[in-house]
């Protein structure tokens, strides 16, 4: 079965066996350390979804009626295109 060099690093970055010498550049080792801080930064961001998660469960909410739902949409329509405070202002 051949493997891509994709694969090959990133089975490589996951286990303390290294690639064999003739493998060894400077190029695979920068591209295994970026998959390393890649998927440090996904831990990172995960961790700050589960915390935002837990806070958004403990804030206040409400349920629209449908038609309130239908007024807000109307409403944020209306904002997308603006781009200054007084555009937001002159809705009436």
């Amino acid at each position: 079965m051949k493997r891509t060099l994709a694969a090959c690093l990133i089975a490589t970055a996951h286990c303390a066996t290294p690639l064999p010498v003739f493998a060894q550049s400077e190029e695979i080792r920068a591209l295994q350390q970026q998959i390393a801080d890649l998927e440090a930064q996904n831990r990172r961001i995960m961790a700050q979804v589960a915390e935002l998660s837990a806070h958004a469960k403990e804030m206040a909410s409400w349920s629209l009626t449908p038609r309130q739902l239908a007024d807000l949409e109307l409403l944020l329509s209306r904002m997308r295109g603006m781009k200054s405070r007084r555009e937001f202002f002159s809705l009436g």
